[in-house]
Order: structure tokens, then sequence, then C-alpha cells
């Protein structure tokens, strides 16, 4: 036990705690006070989104500001550890949002092979970990697979994603109708 805290001690001092957002140096936690209180907080009605394709899409921030910033850098710059503040925030929201109680599967976005090694993860999958987790609803990673290489969606608009995006993926498995899926893509969670 000693020596773990001593190690413990060594890598704090090697590799500080930040703050998530801000990149505050921090001593117990991974968020700072002041990004706690001032993030853009999804409120009410704001809360979801409406798509006439999916039948609830929720999310706990808005996708802004620092927000943009630190999952750009989760995504792109290989902080895989944000995944477990971002899966707090989005369990906190699915479970004040949605009815957890019906829910068979949580699932997630694939990427393609070619950015899936070129980013070492899936974000999407890892914040699929942290909910399944987090709200005991098991997690099936592969319910879809990408078998087509599609551009990148970051600087694309609503219409031009759904074009990239058209066949762009298969299901691997039979869903039926009365089967709840959580869909997790960023910071995004779709209810099918």
């Amino acid at each position: 036990r000693a020596m773990r805290m001593i190690f413990d001690y060594v890598l704090d001092l090697i590799y500080p705690r930040k703050c998530v957002f801000c990149g505050k140096v921090l001593k117990k936690s991974d968020i700072c006070s002041d990004c706690l209180e001032t993030l853009p907080y999804t409120k009410g009605d704001e809360t979801t989104q409406k798509l006439s394709f999916i039948p609830k899409c929720v999310s706990p921030l808005f996708y802004e500001d620092k927000v943009r910033e630190s999952f750009l850098r989760y995504k792109f710059a290989g902080i895989q550890s944000y995944s477990v503040r971002y899966g707090a925030f989005m369990s906190k929201c699915i479970e004040n949002n949605l009815d957890c109680s019906g829910i068979d599967v949580i699932s997630c976005v694939p990427l393609s092979n070619k950015r899936l090694r070129k980013r070492g993860y899936n974000q999407a999958r890892e914040l699929a970990k942290h909910l399944s987790k987090k709200l005991g609803i098991p997690m099936e990673a592969d319910t879809l697979i990408r078998y087509k290489q599609t551009i990148a969606q970051k600087d694309l608009g609503f219409e031009a994603r759904k074009r990239n995006l058209a066949q762009a993926m298969r299901v691997t498995r039979h869903f039926s109708p009365e089967e709840i899926i959580l869909f997790i893509s960023n910071f995004l969670i779709y209810m099918l």
C-alpha cells in the first residue's frame, strides 16, 4: 500500500491531473470548479434534439468552445482518459431524460479500420463502455460495421453528413421492433 501511494505521488508530479475542459492543474478531480459551474449545459427542452428519423436524441452539453476543444483532444490527441468525465456527464443526462428501464442494449458508431489505427481507439466505444457499466445495460459494440471509408464529418453540415454516411455502414444482427437501443456518437445519445 505504501509503495502504491509513493508511485501515485510520483506519477502526479510527472503527469499532474488537469481539468478535462480548460487544462488547469488539479489535485484530485478531472474538472475544475470554474468549468463545473460554467460549461454550456443543456437544460430542459435544449437537452433533446428533434430528428425526424430518430425517436429521441439527448446531449448533456452544447458542442461549443471548451467542450468542442476538449472533445477534439479526446478524439485526435489520444487523451482516452477523458471518457471517464464525459461518461459521467452522459450517464446523468440519460438518467434524467430517458427511461433506462426499457433500454436493451448500448452500442456505438464504428470507426473505419484506417481511423481506428490512426487514433488507437474508438472514442464512441469508450463512452459506451462507461455508460454500460454505470447504467447496468449490456453493451454490444459491433452492432454496426463500417465497410466504406468516408470523409471526416467535422466540417460538414447536416445534409452533407447524411450523404457522406449513406451506405457506409451495415447492421450486423437482427433487432426486434420491441428492442430499444442506446446508440452513442460523441456527445450525442440516440434512443432507437
